[in-house]
């Protein structure tokens, strides 16, 4: 999700989450914390995000719960598992398509 300085970025992730920092289309623009929690002795974070495409009419909201482990130099983001999304996107000038779907996989 760090676009500005690749090579940092990489630093802050686990090997094998590069795919955050890639692409620039979609784009995350927002996100909120809506929980937080422990499993066993890693954390986790719940979020609410918002992707866009810069030329498309096309928008992503999904629920991501990032489990987050600490090292020596602080803390790295593990894994993403996709808990919900829904997308709004239109398919021509007059009409426009929400999708809503629960995927209970991991996007690593």
């Amino acid at each position: 999700m760090i676009y500005k300085n690749y090579d940092y970025a990489l630093s802050l992730l686990v090997q094998g989450l590069s795919s955050l920092i890639m692409g620039l289309n979609p784009r995350p623009i927002s996100y909120k914390i809506i929980d937080s929690g422990t499993m066993g002795d890693k954390l986790h974070i719940d979020t609410r995000e918002q992707w866009v495409y810069t030329a498309d009419p096309y928008s992503l909201t999904r629920d991501a719960r990032h489990v987050i482990i600490g090292d020596r130099y602080g803390y790295k983001i593990e894994s993403i598992k996709i808990l919900d999304n829904s997308t709004v996107s239109q398919m021509d000038s007059n009409f426009v398509e929400r999708k809503r779907a629960l995927q209970q996989k991991g996007c690593f």
